[in-house]
């Protein structure tokens, strides 16, 4: 089973302690790190501007799994 984490929505920019919980979802392992945007611009890759997190999103927006067999 995969896990992931939902920082809610952002309307303005990213809730408080988001980053703070980003970075225990990924040393806890979780899949993914999900939200709901208001704005691009505010948005996660806007905050968390990570290669990982990156071609996640990339992944997503083709519809396929990310291939992380580099890392």
């Amino acid at each position: 089973m995969k896990l992931g984490y939902h920082l809610g929505y952002w309307q303005s920019g990213p809730p408080e302690g988001a980053l703070e919980a980003a970075r225990l979802a990924e040393e806890l392992g979780l899949d993914s790190l999900r939200t709901a945007l208001g704005t691009e611009r505010e948005g996660p890759s806007h905050l968390f501007g990570t290669a990982d997190f990156a071609a996640r999103v990339a992944a997503f927006r083709e519809k396929r799994r990310p291939d992380f067999s580099g890392r």
